[in-house]
């Protein structure tokens, strides 16, 4: 059990601090690497030496590691962090300086030494600070990739440093990262121990200690004699017997050193075997690829290092998403799995390597493979080996995960190497050793290396796989007094409750989501369903889809009609369904009951003028705009014809701008579809009330927006009101107070918005007022006043500042989820006893889209337009769209309509179409239509 301590409040400058010793330890191994021949050169040792400088590093963190993972348990976490960075930095600083060859590596000795102690610690405070799964799967995903991809940034920084400055250096920059680290430790870091110290298992120490040792040992031993070795078969035979009898001392004794209940976790074993292969793995591909390139390509260090960091880049990106966006969703197994695959793949591409292979076409997609592969197993592993393990038994878990990627990291080497080195002997078997064929015979050594390392990878997918469960847990273990059934219900599942609703979903609560349709609708891309671009289950997903694998979780389809307060309930009006519940309870209530559109006043111009925020809006307007194109086909009186042909879109933010750009686009597109209509016959008006576009956007933008418009046929009217609506015409005002009255028969109302009636409904029960807009006012946290146990988010609320003002926030997609996300952080935080904060919105900007390949794009004050700010708008739009499906059917939707300029969902379908039963008929099946996401069937009229 994982439960908060001191260093909770400042985590995330906490892992910062973590991630500098972290990168220091792990870096280390390859930048020596890298300095290893300049220092043999300046030394004057034979090359029967220069093994050691490794292996004394290696002997000393593999055979202490889990001694230094309970001493952070008995002396206290910050402390022992701080004793073993400087002690690292002193022996970085005497190895710097080292005049001989034993001076050096008794220097790296040390080095093991602190960094066995410091390596646990760093990782313990990690395990504790961070309890929320949703920010600890960030942290461990951050924290995963610096493990996995420091090894090749040392390779990087080692060539630099070799080849401008000085071998030494290579010790020395250890100084750096220790005085960064400690410093920030100092400042920032908490000590925490468990409130009983543990006696220390002496027999447990000597016997683990010793036994690692001798593997270690063995090991390293059999890279330079062979596997038949008296001395390697000693060893490893030692090494082997002396872990076993660990096993059994540790089942025997009260206080174990490694207690077997750490391991005997079933994702935890499973974890600690993966990160021992993948470890091996990547030690393994930069031993080899690192010969390769400089001695067989004739690469620089400071090149080589640089042909690695593809892999250090797919790492990072493997492991953050990993943890935050995949493990969440599918659980620890498929992602081992996938990623061992990935490894394999790339090994096996590696297989192909020759004396001449060009790094572009032969090593660089091994490299991303084989990166992706290990971001996703490091990151998986590392967050599942040190999950829900209890605070006394955190620093032994940390040593043990670096044991695992040392001991893994020194078989695979010494193992793949022992490989190579036979098959290279194979090869120059019977012939003499003439010097063009040492290199290829050499290349040819690595690549059945490379073989024996995909092979150990796929049988590693299959053995992982069997090994982890099918799901990650669903959460981390509770406290003892958190209430188990905290009830929270959730009312709207838009963008601020599905937020609200996903970050709770894991925590030991009882869940009620309440919505008037069983569907998510990705309201942004509404207008594209209206234009024929998308179809409706494109844009949507099935709430219970969402939460099929969270049994906490229960979807309602129904209405919230009524809040009772005082009983804690929320009532829902008559539905379709009998079975319903007339009332849902809550101790926690989260209201995000959305906006609808304000007609200000005039609700009578609904029937003639429909909105988009609804799916059934955006059907209602398509028909619509089809059908004016079909009616004017056919038209013979001219008046009536340019009525039909008459678009008119009123509001011009961003919504008002899309939808005429389109409807606009789909008059050019139908050219030669028609044959009594011209594209140029089509007229689009854009009504304003104020005096520019895109009034949230800067002026500059706004004015690009209105060119890019103009150059498609769109007709701007700014400064008009409004005041009249039939089905014939549209009249306006202008600033002169002069009307004007225009024919069309298809407008589109995109104007200004109100809250949801629910947020009255609120207000009345809880005693306050609602604005103009109809929203509520909300404390700082999104709470009601007088009311801790409700919060309420999105376009219904406005929030009550500390000097007693309100402020309203856009109507934005990105707002309601910061909301939601925050709503279920002051759940958390209450379940946990603490207080919630404030909330405070992230701006991340603002983007338009007008047409094909035109967009405009606000982004952190960066200005942009054009194709780029077009692609911007795609990649945002498709990563918030939920359900991977989803994804891929509409960015090949898009695809398609760029190349092709057509439209796929182009159908015309009448409301009471949609509302009757549909008789079956002989000839086509209803079964044969798919469904949209409310459950109704659609065909072409």
């Amino acid at each position: 059990m994982i439960t908060s301590d001191s260093n909770h409040t400042r985590r995330w400058m906490v892992l910062a601090v973590l991630g500098t010793a972290q990168l220091m330890v792990v870096l280390d191994a390859t930048v020596v690497n890298i300095a290893l021949p300049s220092a043999q050169k300046a030394l004057q040792f034979g090359n029967h030496d220069r093994q050691w400088v490794i292996t004394a590093y290696a002997l000393a963190f593999g055979s202490l590691l889990l001694l230094g993972g309970r001493l952070s348990d008995w002396f206290g976490r910050k402390w022992t962090l701080i004793i073993g960075l400087t002690g690292f930095a002193a022996a970085s600083a005497v190895g710097g300086a080292a005049q001989s060859f034993g001076m050096l590596v008794a220097a790296r000795a040390v080095q093991g030494a602190f960094a066995a102690i410091l390596a646990p610690a760093a990782l313990s405070i990690l395990t504790t600070a961070f309890i929320d799964p949703a920010e600890r799967a960030k942290a461990f995903g951050i924290f995963a990739a610096i493990a996995g991809s420091g090894s090749s940034i040392g390779l990087l920084l080692g060539g630099v440093l070799t080849q401008s400055l000085s071998w030494r250096y290579c010790m020395y920059v250890n100084l750096v990262f220790a005085a960064v680290a400690v410093g920030g430790a100092l400042i920032l870091v908490r000590n925490s121990r468990p409130d009983r110290r543990p006696r220390l298992d002496i027999p447990g120490t000597l016997a683990v200690s010793s036994g690692l040792f001798a593997l270690v040992y063995g090991f390293a031993h059999a890279q330079t004699a062979t596997w038949g070795s008296r001395p390697t078969i000693g060893m490893l035979a030692a090494g082997v017997l002396l872990l076993a009898a660990f096993a059994l001392l540790e089942a025997w004794t009260k206080t174990p050193l490694l207690p077997p209940r750490v391991i005997a976790n079933r994702n935890r074993g499973a974890s600690f075997l993966s990160i021992g292969i993948a470890g091996g793995a990547i030690f393994a591909v930069i031993l080899f690829l690192t010969y390769y390139m400089q001695q067989s390509r004739g690469f620089s260090p400071i090149t080589t290092g640089l042909a690695f960091l593809p892999m250090t880049a797919t790492i990072m990106i493997a492991a953050i998403l990993g943890l935050t966006k995949l493990q969440e969703r599918f659980g620890p197994r498929p992602l081992i799995a996938a990623g061992m695959t990935l490894g394999a793949l790339g090994m096996l591409y590696l297989t192909e390597l020759r004396v001449n292979s060009s790094y572009a076409g032969n090593i660089l997609p091994a490299l991303v493979l084989i990166g992706a592969g290990l971001g996703l197993v490091f990151s998986t592993s590392i967050s599942n080996a040190t999950l829900g393990v209890e605070p006394d038994d955190a620093g032994v878990a940390s040593a043990t995960v670096n044991a695992s990627q040392q001991v893994g990291g020194s078989l695979g080497t010494a193992l793949l190497s022992a490989i190579a080195a036979s098959a290279t002997a194979h090869y120059l078997a019977g012939a003499h050793r003439v010097p063009d064929l040492i290199v290829p015979a050499t290349v040819h050594g690595y690549a059945v290396g490379f073989s024996w390392a995909a092979g150990i990878f796929a049988v590693s997918a299959v053995v992982c796989a069997t090994l982890f469960s099918c799901r990650a847990r669903a959460s981390e273990p509770r406290d003892r007094d958190t209430p188990a059934r905290h009830r929270v219900v959730v009312v709207g599942g838009g963008f601020g409750g599905l937020q609200a609703a996903l970050k709770l979903a894991r925590q030991p609560i009882e869940l009620t989501l309440v919505d008037r349709r069983n569907f998510h609708l990705f309201q942004p891309l509404a207008y594209q369903v209206a234009t024929g671009a998308l179809s409706p289950a494109e844009i949507s997903y099935p709430l219970r889809r969402i939460f099929r694998r969270h049994r906490n979780v229960r979807v309602v389809l129904g209405e919230v009609t009524d809040v009772d307060l005082d009983a804690g309930a929320v009532k829902l009006g008559p539905t379709e369904q009998e079975s319903a519940p007339d009332a849902v309870p809550f101790d926690t209530l989260i209201v995000a009951a959305g906006s609808r559109y304000n007609y200000f006043g005039h609700d009578q111009w609904r029937e003639a003028a429909p909105d988009l925020k609804t799916l059934d809006g955006a059907l209602t307007i398509r028909s619509r705009v089809l059908k004016a194109f079909e009616a004017a086909e056919h038209e013979p009186d001219a008046d009536r014809r340019a009525a039909w042909l008459t678009f008119s879109v009123v509001g011009a933010g961003p919504t008002g701008v899309e939808m005429a750009g389109q409807i606009a686009e789909i008059a050019h597109e139908l050219r030669g579809e028609f044959r009594a209509l011209e594209h140029t016959e089509a007229r689009v008006l854009l009504v304003e009330a104020g005096d520019r576009v895109l009034g949230a956007f800067p002026p500059s933008l706004s004015a690009k927006a209105q060119r890019s418009l103009a150059r498609l046929g769109v007709t701007t009217l700014l400064e008009r009101m409004v005041v009249g609506i039939d089905a014939r015409a549209i009249t306006l005002r202008d600033a002169n107070s002069s009307t004007q009255q225009v024919g069309t028969r298809t407008v589109i109302w995109a104007a200004g918005v109100v809250a949801a009636g629910l947020a009255s409904v609120l207000a009345a029960r809880a005693g306050l007022d609602v604005d103009r807009a109809g929203r509520i006012e909300v404390l700082e946290d999104l709470s009601l006043p007088g009311h801790p146990e409700v919060l309420a988010i999105g376009d219904m609320i406005r929030i009550r500042q500390t000097d007693g003002s309100s402020i309203v926030l856009p109507g934005l997609a990105p707002v309601a989820m910061q909301q939601g996300r925050h709503a279920a952080r002051v759940v958390r935080h209450r379940l946990r006893g603490r207080p919630g904060r404030r909330f405070r919105y992230h701006e991340k900007g603002n983007l338009a889209t007008i047409g094909r390949a035109r967009a405009v794009a606000d982004v952190n004050h960066i200005r942009l337009s054009g194709f780029v700010a077009w692609a911007i708008w795609l990649t945002v739009h498709l990563w918030y769209l939920i359900g991977f499906e989803n994804r891929v059917v509409v960015l090949t939707r898009w695809a398609f309509s760029y190349i092709a300029h057509g439209r796929g969902a182009r159908l015309i379908i009448d409301t009471a179409e949609r509302s009757a039963p549909v008789a079956p008929s002989p000839v086509v099946s209803l079964a044969a239509t798919p469904p949209t996401p409310d459950g109704r069937h659609e065909r072409a009229a």
